[in-house]
């Protein structure tokens, strides 16, 4: 287990090392083209995850998949932004909807491929790995019979549903290589009034700190919900906590298809509100009275899958309707989520292990409220931003008449 620590670690690392390659990349090379090879980078390592059994071939092999989702996950918002600059919350909302599917799907694809075990008695055990556990007693020795899996498949598998959209994004760059995208003229001016301005400083600012826990919750609570059911006041099954956790990570993916049909039909900053108003509500919920019902735990954990979902494309696509949305934007509050995913989750282990699990409920609740307040400071400073930035046009417009 400290091995894997460790390993998720280097591709948390991966990770942010490719977002900011990727941002840094973009300034001299085709943003298809980065799309192409990340996608590449990406099949080859998972292809070959699994092949070699070896403790630092694995863990080089993890950064490489953490550095391709990076790569990857900037190049799409990146290309979203440019090639639908006044619908980029609907495309934003496809990318996010897209990882929410692939991560719903992806244990039903591994599970025929995992290692099972079975129980039998010690005098009839005739597997190939037999496990023995228990007394001395002849009448009480069990052995678990392991039979293998292959868990390298589902890795060939992923690496293989990698290769069309690579091919897709080379042919669009052979094909339109003369035509790079790029931002258009308005906001190549609103960058040059916006990148000296302390106000674009101090959005930056909150939009880092905001982005922190934005992804990073939902896994932290998502890890420790089935060992807060089994060692909490209700002591749950790990069958039962099993069920529960599939409901999580199931209404986290119907708020994303949620917000992503509301999304013309409602202003991204009413549909953030309701959100948040949301998360506020589902973390009283956990709070209080999941000491006392079981189903304020179903209604809770139900709550803050489907609250927590939009918040990464709609806060970005809200963002742009005040300010420009920029690569370095961009690259902020993605490296910001990456920074999260590593160390939220640990935080929360360790308040689980040394508070009890009911601290875990108090933790979520201490993260929604400093994320609604950050939201609240950024609500301010983009109308301020917004205020300065029509001033400016409006002189613009008055020295060209």
């Amino acid at each position: 287990m400290d091995q894997t620590t460790y390993i998720f670690l280097l591709q948390g690392v991966g990770f942010i090392l490719g977002v900011v390659a990727a941002h840094l990349a973009e300034k001299r090379l085709n943003i298809r083209l980065i799309m192409a090879m990340s996608l590449i980078t990406g099949s080859i390592g998972s292809g070959a995850l699994p092949w070699v059994k070896s403790y630092p071939y694995l863990a080089s092999m993890f950064f490489m998949q953490g550095l391709a989702k990076g790569l990857v996950d900037y190049a799409a918002l990146s290309i979203c932004n440019k090639l639908w600059p006044n619908h980029r919350g609907l495309a934003f909302q496809f990318v996010t909807l897209g990882a929410g599917i692939g991560a719903f799907f992806i244990p039903f694809i591994a599970r025929p491929f995992l290692a099972t075990d079975t129980v039998t008695s010690q005098s009839n055990v005739k597997c190939k790995n037999p496990v023995s556990v228990g007394t001395k007693s002849a009448r009480d020795h069990r052995s678990f019979c392991i039979s293998p899996g292959h868990i390298e498949y589902p890795y060939v598998i992923i690496a293989i549903l990698c290769v069309p959209p690579a091919i897709a994004f080379c042919y669009y760059f052979v094909k339109r290589k003369q035509f790079p995208l790029s931002e258009n003229n308005y906001q190549q001016v609103e960058v040059g009034l916006m990148t000296s301005s302390r106000l674009h400083a101090l959005m930056m600012t909150i939009l880092f700190f905001l982005h922190i826990p934005v992804m990073s919750m939902p896994l932290a609570y998502g890890d420790l919900l089935t060992s807060y059911g089994v060692h909490g006041r209700w002591h749950l099954s790990r069958r039962h906590m099993a069920t529960m956790t599939s409901v999580f990570w199931g209404a986290f993916l119907v708020g994303r298809v949620s917000n992503l049909a509301l999304t013309n039909c409602a202003e991204q900053f009413y549909l953030l509100c309701i959100n948040f108003g949301g998360l506020f509500m589902t973390s009283i919920i956990l709070c209080t009275w999941t000491t006392d019902y079981e189903v304020a735990l179903w209604i809770g954990s139900a709550g803050l899958g489907f609250f927590s979902s939009p918040f990464l494309p709609m806060i970005l696509t809200w963002v742009s309707e005040c300010a420009c949305l920029t690569g370095s934007m961009i690259s902020v509050c993605l490296c910001a989520s990456g920074i999260g995913e590593v160390l939220v989750p640990v935080l929360s282990g360790w308040v689980f292990v040394h508070g009890g699990p009911q601290s875990l409920m108090y933790l979520i609740a201490g993260i929604v409220l400093c994320e609604i307040l950050l939201f609240v400071a950024l609500v301010l400073v983009a109308r301020e931003t917004k205020r300065c930035r029509d001033v400016i046009i409006n002189e613009e417009l008055v020295d060209d008449t």
